[in-house]
């Protein structure tokens, strides 16, 4: 599992993910590959962002150990181009029909995030797998190669997105039902950024296939991008108020977060 967040905050976007890939190993017969036993599970380090230079950035959620290598290719081949963060999101979506067995894979996908040349943010979520959230009927929600478009939301989260979702109505409950916090984009874009963090240093304490080294990236509306590592270390809980200060905020708008 994963977990990538992006938040479309009114300064930059920003996309964030774990580091920690999981690989679940079984013993086979040496003659017939017939499974010996039960699975074993190990974890490695890896990485799940990348950028696009003046385009944007793509994070990855999922099951990507069929495609973690020719995805690394195929952005090489991306990157001379000058594409509409769009027309990268369509690309993608045609990278996993080629590359993913519909017949036999478990749920893959990606954020792309940039601004597009008339300025404004852009949020897509490309993937293979099943629809998630309250309203999805689950006798009725085949897997399947899907593209949204997430720009009018301020936070898009996937992979381990259940328990991220946890923390993050939490906040926003506090802020709709009792006004004693603010939505995060009401602050400046560093504060932005440390929440960003703290939900993931969060999930990671309580779902051992997140974690490793968080990577970073703020895109600007020049479609710069910087890209900083953060080391998963020990929540210092004294900085809790400083990260989501108190006060009085506007409530969301309906179906802003995913």
């Amino acid at each position: 599992m994963s977990l990538i967040i992006s938040v479309i905050h009114p300064s930059a976007i920003i996309m964030a993910t774990d580091g920690r890939k999981t690989i679940e190993l079984t013993t086979a017969d040496f003659e017939t590959l017939t499974p010996i036993g039960e699975k074993r599970i190990e974890y490695c380090n890896t990485r799940k962002l990348f950028h696009i230079q003046n385009v944007g950035c793509i994070s990855m959620w999922g099951d990507f150990t069929k495609i973690e290598f020719p995805l690394r290719e195929y952005l090489l081949k991306l990157s001379s181009k000058q594409l509409e963060i769009e027309i990268l999101a369509d690309s993608l979506l045609e990278f996993l029909k080629k590359n993913i067995d519909a017949t036999n894979n478990n749920d893959v996908g990606f954020h792309i995030g940039g601004y597009s040349s008339n300025g404004n943010p852009k949020l897509f979520h490309v993937f293979f797998g099943v629809d998630r959230g309250p309203t999805i009927n689950p006798l009725n929600n085949p897997q399947e190669f899907k593209k949204y478009d997430h720009s009018n939301f301020v936070a898009l989260y996937n992979g381990a997105n259940d328990k991220a979702h946890l923390i993050i109505n939490f906040i926003l409950t506090l802020e709709r039902e009792l006004g004693i916090v603010k939505w995060i984009t009401n602050y400046n874009v560093e504060v932005a950024k440390k929440f960003v963090e703290l939900i993931i240093k969060q999930v990671s304490l309580i779902e051992p296939s997140v974690g490793e080294e968080i990577l970073l990236a703020e895109i600007n509306k020049r479609n710069e991008i910087e890209i900083n590592g953060i080391k998963l270390n020990p929540l210092d809980y004294k900085n809790t108020e400083y990260i989501i200060p108190s006060g009085v905020g506007n409530s969301l708008p309906t179906g802003s977060v995913m």
